[in-house]
């Protein structure tokens, strides 16, 4: 502990007491084991990413034996979660994401076989069986895979037309979403907010929490995206191509007083993604993108680039960053 003062130069002073770490920070070990039917799984993937960022931070891989371990983990809250092809797999004892800041973990998860193709939403939970955050997580291991709605007007969050979605986190000071669903990092992934019975051209479908596609030829249209700190839908890294983001209101919608504003982007492409669509050609296929605190599309680093927009409607926020 050490106390710092800090002077305006004109008489006046101002102290506090502040944490002074000294040296490397702490680093922590991830392990457990995956079994199905009471058998090991070997060769599932297992990843864990950061919730604060959204990125896959380490990788691993089961042995014969079913187990798994990654080391080196500086303290954080992460999602841990495994994926094999043909297989659903699930937390056995505990709730994701998990908490690493003072000693190793320990995470077993239970297998089940599973060949589905498509996932229906059939609630508005942030977490658990039939949600959209457990269709993502599934789809991880399953390229290709589909996502559609299915949700009753009767469910608790069917609010003014819209089943709104929650994150299971949300920042305590201004209430919105901290983002700490994984990420779309399976090539082929489609999340289709137009299948929600009703849907006439409006989204029916609203996310409190933004999106991030780190994978190939995934679409997403439909959806309603908002409330969420940082950007609505992030495009990034190299392997981010083909991808289409069609029918989506994200910030404010149609009318400022729709939604409340992300408060990063729109959309952000970034880190060498390219070749991907935000809107199109075909009638009724742009985006309304309004009221961001940021740009409404935002395009940065090099090789970022050959990304369409069209069709698309840009209310109160920036004008795109870098001209399509």
């Amino acid at each position: 502990m050490a106390r710092c003062t800090v002077s305006d130069m004109k008489g006046a002073t101002t102290s506090k007491s502040v944490v002074v770490q000294v040296g490397s920070p702490p680093l922590f070990h991830i392990r457990g084991a995956i079994t199905c039917n009471s058998q090991p799984l070997a060769d599932a993937v297992v990843r864990i990413v950061n919730k604060s960022n959204g990125y896959f931070d380490y990788v691993s891989y089961t042995d014969s034996d079913g187990t798994y371990e990654i080391t080196n983990v500086p303290a954080g809250d992460y999602w841990v979660y495994p994926a094999k092809r043909n297989y659903s797999i699930e937390p056995s004892g505990f709730a994701r994401p998990i908490p690493i800041n003072s000693n190793d973990g320990v995470f077993n998860f239970i297998a089940a076989p599973s060949a589905r193709t498509t996932t229906v939403v059939t609630n508005t939970k942030s977490i658990g069986p039939g949600s959209l955050c457990d269709a993502l997580i599934y789809a991880v291991g399953h390229p290709g895979h589909k996502i559609t709605f299915r949700i009753s007007t009767s469910d608790p969050n069917y609010v003014n037309g819209r089943f709104v979605i929650h994150d299971a986190t949300l920042d305590p000071e201004s209430q919105r979403s901290l983002g700490t669903v994984p990420p779309i990092d399976a090539d082929g992934t489609v999340i289709d907010g137009t299948t929600q019975p009703g849907y006439t051209g409006t989204p029916l479908i609203e996310l409190n929490y933004g999106l991030a596609i780190f994978s190939a030829n995934c679409i997403v249209k439909g959806l309603a995206i908002d409330r969420c700190l940082g950007d609505g839908i992030r495009l990034a890294g190299d392997r981010a191509q083909g991808n289409t983001i069609q029918r989506c209101w994200i910030g404010a919608g149609e009318s400022v007083s729709n939604l409340p504003a992300n408060t990063g982007n729109g959309i952000s492409i970034y880190q060498g993604a390219h070749n991907n669509t935000i809107g199109g050609v075909e009638p009724d296929c742009g985006n309304i993108i309004a009221g961001n605190n940021g740009v409404g599309v935002a395009l940065r680093d090099p090789g970022t680039t050959r990304s369409l927009g069209s069709e698309n409607v840009l209310l109160l926020s920036q004008v795109f960053k870098r001209r399509f």
